[in-house]
This record gives C-alpha cells, structure tokens and sequence, in this order.
C-alpha cells in the first residue's frame, strides 16, 4: 500500500544547531541513540531542550538511548 509519505516526510540530516530559522517548527522529532555520546548532563540537557524548542506545541518525541559505561564492551 502506497502511503504518499515522499510528499509528506522531509528527512534533514545535519544538527539542530544548523537548521535555518524556517525550519524552525517540526511536526515530530526523534533522537536516537545519540545521548549517550554527549558529554555532561547539562549538555545532554541543552541539547532536549533545543529540540523542544524546535517542535510544534503537542508534537512527538521519540527519546531512545543507552545507560552505562561508554567504554565498557558489553555497553
């Protein structure tokens, strides 16, 4: 079944520092697997807030990280 997402899905690669100011509200938003390689808690915080900065009032997020020791194998 063919959904139309082509007209309707815009994939932007790059950071959110990057996007232009007309890009500036988004439908939906994901971050994955990201997290874990940011540095510092108030990074990490900086980071989900410009995100919530960036999407529309009621909008949805998708959050999936990893919790350990980065440089431990079994992670």
């Amino acid at each position: 079944m063919k959904l139309g997402l082509e007209n309707r899905v815009r994939l932007i690669r790059g950071t959110i520092d990057g996007l232009l100011p007309s890009e500036s509200k988004f439908d939906a938003a994901s971050c994955i697997l990201v997290l874990h390689f940011i540095d510092g808690e108030q990074e990490k915080l900086k980071l989900l807030k410009s995100i919530k900065g960036h999407l529309k009032h009621g909008a949805p997020f998708v959050l999936v990280s990893v919790y350990g020791d980065r440089d431990n194998a079994e992670l």
